[in-house]
């Protein structure tokens, strides 16, 4: 069965960023002193890549705080005739729209290794991780430095999918990434 057949998108084909931890170690990175001033200056300049003049507008309710800009991700892989696709967590990943509002939530790292995941106001658990390690440490700081009673909330930029049916280098190979870019809040007792 094709993706539309499964009530899944069609993928569209990846022409993005691509970035390698050796990276890190290129002219752009040579003044900083660590790893993770390195990730922070990726972070940055991802963070210039994406704002908007709407980023800026004071639309929040009292008590809750915009905080950054983050992408989330979730993968499949399978193999032609060798190996199951994973159709539900690709229409969980699937089903997130611009405008959903995500809950973040710390786990135990025995159940996601981020220490975190991503829920659905309705507690259901999506299949989403931080696309970056500059997402990810937006997440751990944010979490990190939460009062009593304040909680971390995510709204859904934009969503997409990308991947393909066969590579060059093994025609049975098949991936699809769902990402979503988020807007991340601090939340207190207000309602976002």
């Amino acid at each position: 069965m094709d993706d539309e057949e499964l009530g899944l998108p069609k993928p569209k084909k990846y022409e993005g960023e691509r970035f390698s931890a050796l990276d890190y170690k290129t002219e752009e990175y040579a003044e900083v002193q660590t790893l993770g001033e390195a990730i922070t200056l990726r972070g940055d300049k991802a963070f210039l890549r994406d704002v908007t003049p709407d980023d800026f507008l004071d639309d929040t309710p009292p008590g809750v705080e915009k905080i950054g800009i983050a992408d989330l991700w979730s993968d499949s892989t399978w193999e032609k005739g060798e190996t199951e696709r994973n159709v539900d967590l690709e229409r969980s990943a699937a089903s997130l729209k611009a405008g959903d509002l995500l809950k973040v939530r710390p786990c135990s790292e025995d159940i996601s290794e981020w220490g975190y995941r991503f829920h659905l106001v309705d507690g259901t658990t999506l299949p989403y991780e931080p696309y970056h390690d500059y997402d990810d440490q937006l997440f751990e700081d944010a979490l990190e430095n939460l009062f009593s009673g304040e909680w971390l909330a995510c709204r859904v930029r934009e969503v997409s999918c990308f991947g393909e049916d066969g590579i060059e280098v093994d025609p049975k190979f098949c991936w699809r990434v769902y990402s979503c870019k988020v807007t991340v809040y601090r939340c207190g007792s207000a309602k976002l």
